[in-house]
């Protein structure tokens, strides 16, 4: 007896962290009312594009400056298990605190999540996970517009939860057909039920794998506005030095200075106190030297 209740009990945790697993650690709405296809339930393809503004994202506390978005999740109306074909979603962040009727959001697009073919299963009213291939740096006082698109798909269900909001503008446009997307002229003001999972992105991140060489990455987002990551890697300790400068070889900012382990790092660079255009930033340890180029464009 006192085995079975053991076994019950385990089994009972076990289903709580699952649930635990889909819920995100941030969302914007989770009593939406309206249940919609668009883009996941059509077999043809669709694309959406929503604008999220600052603050949306206040459950079940406030989504705190400094973070990158890791995980995007979907609250979801009809379950199902769907294959998609190009499902892709860019992220951007701007100013504006609507979009246009008509027509899609045209400035510049980060591709947060792309797979060429690939598998989503949805329970309803739970969430839906997408872990993003490239974490977005989130800047907690502009505008999120997310598009998210998929050129056809078999399978069953997965409709997601939308809220109509009590304003006169454009919140959500989707497209006409499929591949290509061509903007519907019929747009409203309703926004998906988006839960967001998070993790610091003003620190430096230290991951424990071996390093077997000295490298600097690519930073990303590259065009980036106006934050954007650089990691390193060192496979033994040394004096760190990583600095940005500008066109004319002016030191702009000493982002690393300072004895640093063996190990793979990451750190960003804050352009807001300087213009756009080109820079370059250069490491410097233990006699090995990397310089790569970054675009800020604001």
């Amino acid at each position: 007896m006192r085995k079975s209740v053991l076994v019950h009990l385990v089994l009972i945790c076990v289903f709580a962290l699952s649930l635990q697993a889909q819920t995100p650690q941030y969302y914007n709405i989770n009593d939406g009312y309206v249940s919609n296809s668009f883009p996941f339930n059509r077999p043809l393809g669709k694309a959406v594009n929503t604008l999220f503004m600052p603050g949306d994202f206040n459950q079940p506390t406030a989504l705190p400056a400094g973070k990158k978005i890791t995980k995007i999740y979907f609250r979801i109306s009809v379950g199902g298990t769907r294959t998609f074909t190009d499902l892709r979603i860019l992220l951007a962040q701007d100013t504006l605190t609507l979009l246009t009727r008509g027509s899609f959001y045209t400035g510049p697009y980060d591709t947060v999540y792309y797979q060429a073919s690939t598998n989503l299963t949805a329970t309803a009213n739970g969430w839906m996970s997408v872990t993003l291939n490239h974490p977005y740096i989130y800047d907690i006082t502009k505008s999120l517009i997310m598009f998210v698109e998929q050129c056809g798909s078999t399978g069953s269900g997965i409709s997601v939860y939308n809220t109509d909001l009590p304003i006169d503008g454009v919140r959500r446009v989707w497209s006409i057909g499929g591949c290509p997307f061509v903007p519907s002229a019929t747009s409203d003001s309703s926004v998906v039920n988006l839960g967001l999972d998070v993790e610091s992105a003003l620190s430096v991140n230290t991951q424990t794998e071996i390093v077997n060489e000295y490298s600097l990455s690519q930073n990303y987002p590259n065009p980036f506005n106006p934050v954007t990551e650089i990691s390193y890697a060192l496979p033994k300790s040394g004096l760190v030095t990583l600095k940005v400068y500008d066109l004319l070889g002016k030191e702009v900012a000493t982002l690393v200075n300072e004895v640093k382990n063996a190990g793979s790092y990451s750190i960003n660079f804050d352009g807001a106190s300087v213009s756009s255009g080109m820079y370059y930033y250069k490491l410097d340890v233990n006699g090995f030297v990397s310089t790569k180029k970054m675009m800020l464009i604001k």
